[in-house]
């Protein structure tokens, strides 16, 4: 026993060095980074500021290049476009996000396209522009606790006459159309509603809640990616493809079927 406790007490006693001085290490590193917290935050802060001036130079920049030359500087509209100074930060938003604004030419149709901008140029333009206009804000949207069903049977009341049930679009009147809403994101949605671009109505709060909204987005959502648990969707065409397409593979298979059977034996 006391030969084999006595080379014992000299590791036992290492160890404790050993962790001492651990513990004093990190003691020392704490100290240091509390001294250099401050001086970080405060450099970390600049860095925001500056950002933030930079982000507001961007958006400016891009409005008085892009947009004034139609809207104006004010965006209280020229000769080449119209007064947008009441449209509110929906709408700024929308058109910018979607690809409607700006145009690239002054015939072109007002609809979806690619973004010349990319996302950090599109949100300085869309707060550049925000403090220029005045009107519907832009709305906070929330579609994972919205229920799909109410929001479904809001959607075809309201949305499926002109963008049908499967929310693929179609013709409207006078050589109108109503877009496609495969890539809508749920906030371009409700603005959508509420600021009614092209011919397409405004729905205000009185006519569809937020709730409602939310729901709707959330339902176009789901119409963008639906589960189909039936089977293959088919390209979502409707019946009558679907149909089709039975009647084609099923007498295919009667026929087939009938000629094999019809096929005489040869006798041995």
């Amino acid at each position: 026993m006391c030969a084999g406790t006595a080379p014992g007490k000299p590791v036992g006693m290492a160890r404790r060095l050993v962790l001492g001085w651990l513990a004093c290490g990190v003691i020392i590193c704490s100290a240091f980074g509390a001294a250099h917290t401050a001086p970080r935050s405060r450099s970390g802060t600049a860095t925001r500021h500056r950002t933030e001036s930079t982000d507001e130079s961007a958006g400016r920049t891009i409005w008085l290049r892009d947009c004034a030359v139609c809207h104006g500087a004010d965006a209280r509209g020229g000769e080449g476009g119209p007064d947008i100074s009441r449209r509110g930060a929906a709408a700024v938003d929308f058109m910018v996000t979607t690809g409607r604004m700006p145009l690239p030419s002054p015939t072109a149709a007002l609809q979806r396209r690619r973004s010349p901008y990319n996302a950090a140029q599109q949100r300085a333009l869309i707060d550049y522009a925000s403090t220029l206009v005045t009107g519907p804000a832009i709305p906070r949207v929330d579609i994972d606790r919205s229920n799909l069903s109410h929001g479904g049977a809001a959607y075809r009341q309201n949305c499926a006459t002109c963008h049908q049930s499967a929310g693929s679009g179609g013709a409207l009147a006078f050589g109108e159309n109503a877009p496609d809403l495969s890539h809508a994101l749920p906030t371009q949605v409700v603005e959508a509603m509420r600021i009614g671009p092209g011919t397409m109505p405004k729905f205000p709060r009185a006519t569809i809640s937020a709730t409602q909204a939310d729901q709707i987005a959330a339902y176009v959502q789901e119409l963008r990616h639906p589960a189909d648990p039936g089977g293959i969707d088919l390209g979502r065409l409707g019946p009558v493809p679907e149909g089709l397409i039975a009647w084609v593979f099923g007498l295919g298979a009667l026929m087939l079927i009938t000629r094999l059977l019809g096929r005489p034996r040869r006798s041995g």
